[in-house]
């Protein structure tokens, strides 16, 4: 997780920060695999969608 914060004059600082704990890593985890999920299958569609219009001669 990153937190944003801007100053003045407006410059964003970005700070990762990370929960603690039990409950931390068990968040953690579950944000993991719901992103393996989610990713590949948008790799996957970005990769399709090259190859189809690699075929029509439009990439």
């Amino acid at each position: 997780m990153v937190t944003v914060r801007f100053q003045r004059p407006l410059r964003p600082k970005a700070r990762p920060t990370a929960p603690k704990g039990l409950w931390g890593m068990v968040y953690w985890y579950s944000l993991y695999l719901i992103h393996q999920v989610i990713f590949a299958g948008m790799i996957r569609k970005i990769a399709e969608r090259a190859a189809l219009l690699a075929a029509a001669g439009r990439a």
